[in-house]
């Protein structure tokens, strides 16, 4: 693994935290705050997503983002923020659940990833991140970092806007945003790259029985693919965003061969052409991979699905698969559950 581009992160960030004033951490983080609501009308960006989805514009929350932090490092509380940010730098090369499932509130893991946003940005720009030129397009770096965040107020809208009505996110949320920050994924045009070494090795035998070529995958480094809720999906963006995602890579991690994209999604499951269109972007998309297996489990599809994890209050073991009580607010969601028996999960291949 090419590890030039990760050398000294945990130590900027350890800098970043012991070397700042309160004052500075505080007006940090809300110079990039600002800095992403500004970046996300663009006219640009609004044509292209706004009109489709709200999930990662924060116009309307601003001032109340900037409340909730000054409110939250009143009477010292900032050290006890960064004795926490410590600990998640010490924890970067691992998945940290069990870090997240002891942080006092949902509060602190905003507070945390906002606390990380200036840092990070620092590192892309003394790294200097290249991006290419696209279709003729140089893609500045602003762009790729106002893109990569737009996670962060994805998750701050979801928790928002679900039955919470107030500023927060899931320990599931900090989780995933600590590989983020630690570099480990990269989002870059309409999908997310997680980069992953794949040893089927070691769970060849957790897989499904239709499970196939796991020779092809065994100890190769691939990029994982991930699909945020929101984005262009059409085929148009797709194709860019993997032509973005293979010059990124071969300019940053030159020393790294990546075999294949992987993806392991709903979206792959052969099931879905049971009630959706022929041509559905999802389809088009599942389309691409390699299927290398499969199983029912619409458990997870429907949290991927509904971008929550809902109530299941039964399930039924003769059919394999759950049923809850949930109210679907998309045309997507109400096909899910008028076909609840034809969701799973798959994994699926493409050659880099």
């Amino acid at each position: 693994m090419d590890e030039l581009l990760t050398v000294g992160i945990k130590e900027h960030y350890k800098n970043y935290f012991e070397k700042s004033s309160l004052n500075k951490i505080i007006s940090d983080m809300i110079m990039e705050i600002e800095g992403y609501s500004l970046w996300s009308l663009k006219e640009s960006y609004k044509d292209e997503i706004k009109e489709k989805s709200r999930d990662i514009y924060i116009d309307d929350k601003l001032e109340d983002i900037i409340r909730f932090i000054e409110a939250k490092f009143n009477n010292g509380a900032h050290k006890r923020y960064v004795k926490y940010i410590t600990k998640i730098v010490n924890l970067a090369d691992r998945y940290m659940y069990d870090f997240f499932n002891k942080v006092d509130s949902e509060e602190d893991i905003l507070i945390f990833s906002l606390m990380m946003l200036h840092p990070y940005r620092k590192y892309l720009d003394i790294k200097n991140i290249e991006v290419g030129n696209i279709d003729n397009e140089n893609l500045s770096l602003d762009d790729v970092y106002y893109d990569m965040i737009s996670d962060i107020f994805l998750r701050l809208n979801s928790y928002y806007e679900g039955d919470f009505g107030k500023l927060g996110m899931f320990w599931e949320d900090g989780n995933w945003l600590s590989r983020i920050f630690c570099l480990k994924i990269f989002k870059l045009g309409s999908l997310q790259y997680e980069i992953i070494e794949l040893d089927m090795d070691k769970y060849r035998d957790s897989l499904d029985e239709s499970f196939k070529n796991c020779e092809k995958i065994a100890k190769n480094f691939c990029l994982s693919v991930h699909i945020m809720k929101g984005v262009d999906f059409s085929k148009n963006a797709v194709d860019r965003s993997f032509e973005i995602a293979k010059r990124f890579f071969d300019l940053n991690f030159p020393n790294v061969y990546f075999k294949y994209f992987y993806c392991f999604s709903w979206m792959l499951f052969s099931g879905n052409s049971d009630f959706l269109p022929e041509k559905s972007r999802i389809l088009d998309f599942a389309s691409r991979f390699e299927i290398i297996s499969e199983r029912k489990f619409n458990q997870y599809a429907l949290i991927s699905i509904f971008g929550f994890r809902p109530d299941f209050d039964k399930f039924d073991e003769s059919v394999d698969y759950f049923v809850c009580d949930i109210e679907a607010r998309s045309s997507l969601q109400k096909k899910a559950l008028e076909n609840i028996t034809s969701l799973g999960v798959a994994e699926g291949i493409m050659s880099y």
